[in-house]
């Protein structure tokens, strides 16, 4: 089966984007929040004793934090060009060169 997002392509939206347009703020705090957030859940899911000692209440807190500021900031920016733009570069990075 062939995903058309992967671990990569997401945590290198707020890197490369590949196009040259002016995202708002909100998009690329997105783009940024996708790739640290997903890090976090696997910190989390599979680092059950982490040697830094970084999984912890106040941590957790923190990513919650995150992706609440990450939805808020999704439904400022869902119904835009701009965000089209981003689901649509999200589904199709991977074919990009193809």
């Amino acid at each position: 089966m062939q995903f058309f997002v992967t671990r990569e392509s997401v945590k290198g939206l707020s890197k490369d984007p590949g196009i040259s347009c002016n995202y708002n703020q909100d998009i690329a705090d997105i783009a940024k929040a996708f790739g640290e957030l997903q890090d976090a859940r696997e910190l989390a899911d599979y680092d059950v004793v982490d040697s830094e000692g970084t999984v912890g209440f106040l941590w957790a807190k923190g990513r919650v934090e995150q992706a609440i500021a990450v939805f808020d900031a999704w439904d400022r920016v869902k119904s835009t060009d701009e965000a089209r733009l981003f689901l649509a570069f999200l589904i199709f990075r991977n074919r990009r060169s193809k």
